[in-house]
């Protein structure tokens, strides 16, 4: 769990998610939309949440984390997900040969890139960019790709 303020708590460093679930939060003094300038890679499946955790505040934030792109690992899933009224942004490219799911809230991929499957359980995902995935499922809420697509079968 990371509480974002004025400044990142998590400073420069690489975010390697080997299972298990990272939240990451608003404090009361932080701006509406707030950036974790982390890299992100992914060993193991793991949860990526941007929510009200301990510490943090519910109410209108983004949350915007790996803008210097995610890297799935073979045969993983990220799952993404965004509670108590955040918004939760990846504005990043992906990239490997592992998943995307989004699991509830809000959450928009603006980098582009790769990955070998995306799931949308429930929840929206936004594209604010082209991406390309080997197989696509749509469960849940729904997909908004504006004028941009998923490219379904060509990785």
């Amino acid at each position: 769990m990371a509480v974002h303020g004025t400044s990142n708590p998590l400073g420069g460093a690489e975010l390697q998610l080997a299972g298990g679930e990272v939240v990451l939060s608003a404090a009361a003094d932080a701006p509406a939309s707030i950036s974790f300038e982390n890299a992100l890679s992914l060993t193991d499946d793991s949860t990526l949440t941007a929510g009200a955790a301990s510490g943090g505040v519910s109410g209108a934030r983004d949350v915007s984390v790996a803008s210097a792109g995610v890297t799935l690992a073979e045969a993983t899933t990220l799952t993404l997900k965004s509670t108590d009224d955040y918004r939760l942004w990846i504005p990043g490219p992906l990239s490997g040969s592992g998943s995307v799911e989004v699991a509830g809230g809000d959450v928009t991929l603006s980098g582009g890139g790769d990955v070998d499957e995306l799931r949308i359980q429930s929840g929206t995902l936004h594209l604010a960019a082209d991406l390309d995935a080997q197989w696509m499922t749509v469960i849940g809420d729904g997909l908004d790709s504006g004028t941009n697509h998923v490219h379904v079968g060509r990785r």
